[in-house]
């Protein structure tokens, strides 16, 4: 083997190693323990901010207050480092402010 083919296939490898590395990274949840759930908190203002888009407020108030005071929640517990009870209060919220979406709509389609 030539000095320069060795050369060639330490880059490759180098370069397959710091692709699988980078993979690896991906394909790990960015929820684990021990971590915050920023993507579950955003996820779940999206949604309550759709349900009040839809009319939620009006037309479905119960199931969005629900969603309101489950995100509330899930804000207090992120603020205390509680994290699994933040990640589960989010999702709650995220459903709630889902089904409170759905209602209004179909309130509005009810002639």
């Amino acid at each position: 083997m030539s000095k320069q083919t060795g050369v060639v296939r330490g880059v490759l490898l180098a370069a397959t190693a710091a692709a699988a590395m980078w993979a690896a990274g991906c394909a790990t949840s960015s929820t684990a323990p021990g971590e915050a759930p920023v993507q579950e908190m955003s996820d779940a203002r999206q949604a309550i901010e759709a349900a009040r888009a839809a009319g939620s407020p009006r037309y479905s108030p119960k199931h969005f207050q629900e969603a309101q005071s489950l995100m509330d929640q899930a804000m207090l517990s992120l603020y205390r480092g509680e994290y699994g009870v933040a990640r589960r209060a989010a999702l709650s919220a995220r459903a709630r402010a889902i089904a409170a979406r759905k209602a209004a709509l179909a309130a509005q389609r009810t002639p």
